[in-house]
């Protein structure tokens, strides 16, 4: 005959050990189906076990405390108050021959406060000495997890979490986005195309159009760090989010990338998406090559289109236009799929300079609701606000003032960029003593398109040889360096040079003292110093916006005043000095009496050297990226 099925669910904050209150319930599960004599025959077993344990434990028996005229219910709960744990199980096992084989089910081990282990343990014993079967379920606790070792474990959501672990991708570009001026960039919230966008009841793209510079990515990151609150029904949304950037590497240009971080957005907030996509995640998880994951992930999010939820979902998508060109129209063709979801509502928010694969699909792609913001027709008063925070240094009549305002703001064609280089350009320019009018009138001299300000700066550092020589060198490992350098990275990359190219000097005195300002000066405002938002990662040193990048590196090189060689020029001068790097950590060792023979080094001298190296940041850069470097030359 098959035991019964016993079940016990363990409950919150009990006032007896929960093993206490278990067995009793288990007997009572045991003796249910069974007749009345058999009860009774069954409940003497249980009793007459019960006793003779604690007859034999001295120490038990004296806590025993029987008072004339207890009733048969009385006795029973006395004696089962001073039994201990596997007095209980034995008297258990006792009753429990009647049914051979039980199977006992234990709901909630994650409840009990105390005595976890000491239940499991009995149900453990339990199991093994009837020849049971077990199911306990308990939400995941370390304290829970050595009593429950050598047991068959089944993980409750344990694919999606090891598909998020496989999806985690660190999209660095949105933290070292330049937050809006105070008061600023209120608009987005009452235009019309917003408002119609935001508030129909189906899915539907928001593209934010704009010039280079005009604010793009700014607009981006306040829609995205201000959207619970100007949208409270929004705080019950998914958000999922990925910021392109060029000037961030390979990686974060990358469709592939993109993919990762939506799909991780999405699943990190809604659990029930990955069961509606199980069954692709089952196919992809056996792929190793990155271009079937690539494909995977396309079919995974297309399965947005006939998700059935209540949540909306939001994807934020920034810099569209710096994204890869290849596949670029097969990724958009895909995000217009989704937006055209009818069984959930999806609302994309693009931001992009205008490019051809994104213009074409906002005109033919008439399913799909696409509303467009023009960021020169409506940034006008940011400029305004952005501009005053800079006269507000230069101390200048209210009519002076009021005459740069109205000059930049007619000039500015929704550019904040050009604005940016121009106020940095008249604060220095003020701060070297001039007339008000002199002021003005350099204003009016200064480039109005943006290309043509580049220019006009870097003519400026080429009249200064020394700043010039040292630009040079800055932006040929800004433009051409394999991924970006931190500070640290940097000033050695610069200091290289000067130490293979003197003797006399050591590498310490090479270094270049208030780095920051330096950047500044020979870089003229178009390089930067950025960290991560919040972070406490290592700042980089980058051009200060992807149009700048553009301009040296575009058909227009012939413009920048012999900045950069040819490219083959350029890889062979930075393999240079990774090689001049790499000699410089191998000859210069904290014992050079040592260094002739390494096989004669202690301990000591291993740990010295490794300190030694850990002075020198440009070596992991060196060592990583030669190779790559010697073959583009």
């Amino acid at each position: 005959m098959a035991g019964p099925a016993l079940y016990f669910c363990c409950p919150a904050a009990p006032k007896h050990p929960v093993w206490k209150i278990c067995i009793p319930a288990l007997l009572h599960q045991i003796l249910k189906p069974l007749s009345h004599p058999e009860q009774i025959q069954a409940i003497k077993d249980f009793v007459h076990q019960l006793f003779d344990a604690i007859r034999r434990d001295e120490s038990v028996l004296n806590g025993l405390s029987l008072e004339h005229g207890d009733g048969e219910v009385s006795t029973i709960r006395r004696l089962l108050g001073v039994s201990t744990d596997n007095a209980l199980l034995d008297a258990l096992l006792t009753v429990q021959k009647i049914h051979p084989a039980p199977k006992v089910v234990i709901d909630g081990l994650d409840r009990v406060q105390d005595g976890n282990r000491v239940l499991v343990g009995l149900i453990h014993a339990f199991i093994e000495r009837s020849r049971g079967k077990a199911l306990l379920t308990s939400v995941t606790q370390d304290d829970s997890k050595p009593s429950l070792k050598g047991m068959r474990c089944i993980e409750y959501d344990a694919e999606r979490k090891e598909f998020l672990d496989s999806l985690r991708f660190d999209n660095t570009r949105c933290r070292k986005i330049t937050g809006e001026c105070d008061g600023s960039l209120n608009w987005l919230w009452t235009h019309e195309e917003y408002c119609k966008w935001s508030t129909s009841g189906s899915s539907g793209l928001l593209y934010i159009k704009g010039k280079p510079g005009s604010g793009k990515s700014t607009v981006t990151k306040y829609f995205k760090d201000q959207l619970f609150e100007h949208q409270p029904a929004a705080k019950s949304a998914t958000i999922a989010s990925f910021f392109y950037s060029y000037r961030e590497g390979e990686s974060q240009t990358s469709h592939f990338s993109m993919l990762r971080s939506i799909l991780y957005g999405i699943l990190s907030q809604d659990a029930s998406f990955f069961y509606h996509i199980q069954s692709e995640y089952r196919k992809y998880r056996i792929h190793t090559s990155t271009e079937l994951l690539y494909d995977s992930f396309q079919k995974i999010l297309r399965g947005l289109r006939n998700y059935q939820s209540n949540r909306q979902l939001y994807l934020i998508i920034d810099a569209v236009d710096e994204s890869s060109s290849e596949d670029r129209r097969k990724i958009l063709d895909l995000l217009f799929d989704v937006c055209s979801a009818s069984d959930c509502i999806v609302k994309i928010f693009v931001a992009s300079r205008p490019v051809v694969e994104l213009e074409h699909l906002t005109k033919v792609r008439n399913e799909t609701a696409c509303s467009v913001i023009q960021m020169q027709d409506v940034n006008r008063d940011d400029i305004g606000l952005f501009v005053h925070s800079f006269l507000s240094k230069l101390d200048l009549p209210r009519d002076t003032s009021s005459d740069i305002m109205e000059y930049v703001l007619e000039n500015a064609q929704g550019v904040f960029l050009w604005v940016r280089l121009v106020g940095d350009r008249l604060v220095e320019f003020a701060e070297d003593g001039f007339k008000t009018m002199e002021i003005f009138e350099f204003l009016k001299s200064l480039p109005t398109e943006l290309e043509d300000m580049y220019a006009f700066l870097l003519e400026e550092l080429r009249k200064n040889k020394k700043d010039y020589s040292v630009g040079k060198e800055m932006y040929t490992w800004v433009l051409y360096a394999r991924r970006p350098l931190k500070v640290v990275e940097f000033q050695h990359a610069l200091a290289i040079q000067d130490w293979a190219s003197d003797s006399c000097t050591s590498f310490t005195e090479s270094l270049i003292v208030n780095f920051d300002r330096r950047i500044t000066k020979c870089g003229r405002n178009l390089l930067e110093i950025k960290g991560d938002e919040g972070i406490s990662l290592e700042p980089i040193v980058q051009v200060m916006h992807q149009t700048v990048r553009e301009f040296f590196l575009s058909a227009r090189r012939d413009v920048s005043f012999g900045f950069l060689q040819n490219v083959h020029d350029v890889h062979a001068m930075i393999s240079r000095s990774c090689l001049r790097y790499l000699m410089l950590c191998a000859t210069e060792t904290p014992f050079p009496g040592a260094r002739s023979n390494p096989k004669s080094w202690k301990p000591s001298h291993f740990e010295a050297y490794v300190s030694h190296l850990n002075q020198r940041p440009l070596i992991n850069y060196a060592l990583g990226h030669l190779k790559e470097h010697i073959h583009n030359c």
